[in-house]
């Protein structure tokens, strides 16, 4: 096995830029409004009495890392491979951590909370509030030297309180992906989520 790592908004060639889904200012659509309620992780109301986030449409990304390793076992990069940012994985095959910055969820697009009482957020992204940060563990196949399929693993989203990584509050799991000229969308279903927290 031989790996290799795409950041975020790096500049490449081929199919090395464009497999792994995460490029500058990327996000994850749900095709409707949502919004979360902080306390279901121990996140304390800000700037009011609740602690419920505006409404919002996506998650966004910037500065994701993950490792691609791909088998090499016959010569070809065609075949499986799969992406991760596991600790674990990470240090068995000798690839380096990512750092926390390009684990984390940067935005819950659209919201910016400028105004007083900065309670569109809730706190959210703060130093001293609460965030999400995420596992990536998701494979698929190589099929030519300009198109990958995914076609399995999670996308789990944990808890980040007080700068403290804590237990998962949603999991996606990977049923597909189809990659439409240089944009590549991978297709997911929520599998399980903590009560109260997303709405």
């Amino acid at each position: 096995m031989k790996f290799m790592t795409k950041r975020a908004g790096k500049a490449a060639a081929g199919l090395v830029g464009a497999m792994f889904a995460f490029q500058a200012n990327a996000a994850v659509f749900f095709g409707s409004e949502m919004y979360i309620d902080a306390s279901a992780i121990g996140a304390a109301p800000v700037g009011d009495a609740d602690s419920l986030t505006d409404v919002f449409t996506q998650f966004g990304f910037n500065q994701t890392l993950a490792t691609s390793v791909y088998d090499f076992s016959d010569g070809s990069i065609l075949g499986s491979f799969f992406d991760t940012n596991d600790p674990t994985v990470l240090t068995a095959i000798g690839a380096a951590q990512p750092d926390p910055g390009q684990r984390i969820i940067t935005s819950l697009s659209p919201l910016q909370d400028q105004l007083a009482p900065f309670d569109d957020l809730e706190g959210f992204g703060t130093g001293a509030g609460w965030g999400l940060a995420v596992d990536i563990d998701i494979k698929g196949t190589v099929v030519s030297a300009t198109e990958a399929k995914y076609t399995g693993g999670t996308f789990t989203v944990n808890r980040v309180v007080a700068g403290v990584e804590g237990a998962p509050v949603l999991e996606f799991t990977v049923t597909g992906s189809e990659f439409l000229q240089t944009v590549l969308f991978i297709d997911m279903e929520v599998t399980s989520a903590i009560p109260g927290f997303l709405f």
